[in-house]
């Protein structure tokens, strides 16, 4: 007969209990983000731009079939009670949607999206046609890094007011993907320092620019997020990717 393996009972430490009661709390949210890490990393075709990207991660959640509903384009319209935070007052004019939204039973986990890009050239083929000049300009270079940055933390910050807001919204994510590595240097004495999105930098409270930005007003974070980008390859016209996934 074949011998059963006992394994000794593990003694986990109270700072090992509340991680473990924290993952199970929040299982849906780490189930998404592991999917999201699944797709990007698999991922080997050209994003054109970040509706493409929206589409395309949205489709592969669908076809996971891990989640009772996926939502585009969730809209929030005026009279919702988030939109009456100072906070919010404060700094988004908007009438926002959020990018994806994931349910399972009663919890609901929103995903905001930025894809910024460099310029990229190369050959691509269309209706089964290769275009007739070599070496075309296929994705043109969004620059603006400044601003790039300070729109990843705006979409903090409203995730965090709309955890705030509704119970059934435990957790949210972000997902900064880019084949611009400028978003990953230090920007130490740069006006927008203060939205610096360099590896295992702590951002948390009030962030603002050293010269005043009317149309850009300063972000005040609930949260403290550390900043870990992660490094992939989507194909010869893109051979270098890199992403960063922060969780509120």
């Amino acid at each position: 007969s074949r011998r059963r393996l006992t394994v000794p009972p593990v003694a986990i430490t109270a700072a090992g209990q509340r991680v473990n009661d924290y993952m199970a709390n929040n299982a849906l949210v780490f189930d998404v983000k592991r999917d999201i890490e699944i797709f990007i990393s698999d991922n080997h075709e050209l994003l054109f731009n970040e509706r493409d990207f929206q589409m395309r991660l949205a489709l592969s959640l669908i076809n996971s079939e891990c989640y009772d509903d996926v939502d585009l384009e969730y809209h929030l319209p005026d009279g919702q009670k988030f939109r009456f935070d100072d906070d919010y007052k404060n700094w988004d004019t908007e009438k926002p949607s959020i990018d994806i939204v994931v349910r399972k039973g009663c919890e609901y986990v929103p995903i905001e999206l930025k894809y910024k890009l460099q310029a990229v050239s190369g050959n691509i083929t269309r209706f089964g046609e290769e275009a007739e000049k070599k070496d075309i300009s296929i994705i043109t270079n969004q620059a603006a890094q400044n601003l790039g940055r300070y729109a990843f933390w705006k979409d903090v910050k409203r995730l965090e007011l709309v955890k705030k807001h509704y119970a059934a919204v435990n957790n949210g994510i972000v997902v900064f993907l880019t084949n611009d590595a400028t978003y990953l240097k230090e920007s130490e004495g740069a006006d927008y320092s203060a939205f610096s999105m360099s590896e295992n930098r702590m951002v948390t409270g009030q962030l603002d620019w050293k010269q005043k930005k009317n149309k850009y007003p300063q972000i005040i974070l609930d949260g403290e997020y550390i900043v870990k980008w992660q490094k992939v390859s989507f194909n010869e016209m893109m051979p270098v990717v890199f992403y960063t996934i922060v969780t509120i």
